[in-house]
């Protein structure tokens, strides 16, 4: 279950990164990834903090997607006790908003936003749905938690599911003190929720992006320049001079390649080229062996993720 033991970045996040690099995002774009960013970096604020201050012992999910009827929803985060299940989603918001008749609102722009108490009802409901339907009977105690300490909300609902950075302290201290002594029950049912997460999202928000309209090379790990200078068997950024080995910096390249093209093969050509034909085919080569399996025979040979 290590998989979702930790927030992991969301896969639209890491594709627009690196389109960022590539091309040029348009405002909207840009302020997904933005928002994207954010959200992950919230998500793991609070995963450090539980790392540090949580006492008890209840298994800890992050980042799950599941589908109910058609419908999707996202868990930020998701911790088994004994007899209940919390429910975090966690909120990174930085700024002064207002709630009004049961809307929220920015406060500077007076723009509405979308009801965080409503998408906790909403991932409350399906997910008691989904319990229903693996037949599991267990409580739901959800909660919105607004991470960031720059966040203020005016005239604020008193609602007990709404944890303030203040409250955040005093919150942990409440989750220290539920019963957490589990058992296969908690196990079965947290293996049961991995296997019903889904990968990938039928709403992705992503702009179309070509191969050939994207720019070629290898970036810089340090300052995601591109590289363009070899010293023996490293490359040297002329920007930033971080110096990195030669076949690390091809298989970040591989990785790229692989996050924007997955249905596409990866071949030694297909990296020669995507690389800007910055490092010689044999390299390539050597280092798709390396860390890669290798697949089919003469023409035909192409190299896979294990």
């Amino acid at each position: 279950m290590t998989i979702h033991n930790q927030p992991r970045p969301p896969l639209e996040m890491n594709i627009l990164k690196t389109l960022n690099l590539r091309m040029q995002l348009n405002n909207d774009q840009q302020l997904h990834y933005h928002n994207y960013k954010k959200g992950y970096l919230g998500e793991r604020k609070l995963a450090n903090l539980l790392n540090q201050s949580l006492s008890s012992s209840p298994i800890l999910l992050y980042d799950l997607l599941f589908e109910v009827n058609n419908t999707e929803f996202q868990i930020d985060c998701l911790l088994i006790f004994s007899n209940k299940i919390f429910v975090l989603e966690i909120k990174n918001y930085e700024g002064d908003f207002y709630f009004q008749n049961n809307n929220w609102y920015i406060r500077e722009t007076k723009k509405e936003i979308r009801s965080p108490l409503q998408q906790l009802k909403r991932s409350e409901l399906l997910l008691n749905e989904l319990l229903q339907k693996i037949g599991c009977t267990i409580q739901i105690e959800p909660y919105v938690i607004f991470i960031n300490p720059e966040f203020t909300l005016y005239q604020s609902p008193i609602n007990s599911h709404i944890i303030f950075p203040s409250q955040i302290n005093q919150f942990i201290k409440k989750l220290n003190n539920e019963p957490s002594t589990l058992n296969s029950f908690h196990t079965n049912l947290a293996t049961r929720l991995i296997n019903l997460h889904i990968k990938n999202s039928t709403y992705k928000r992503l702009p179309v992006y070509k191969y050939d309209h994207l720019k070629k090379g290898i970036l810089c790990r340090h300052c995601s320049e591109f590289l363009a200078m070899i010293v023996n068997v490293s490359f040297i950024c002329k920007n930033c001079g971080h110096r990195e080995k030669v076949r690390p910096a091809v298989l970040r390249c591989v990785k790229e390649y692989h996050l924007l093209f997955p249905t596409e093969k990866i071949t030694t050509n297909s990296i020669y080229e995507w690389s800007n034909k910055l490092v010689s085919k044999k390299a390539i080569r050597r280092t798709l062996q390396t860390y890669l399996l290798q697949k089919g025979n003469g023409k035909a040979i192409h190299y896979v993720f294990d």
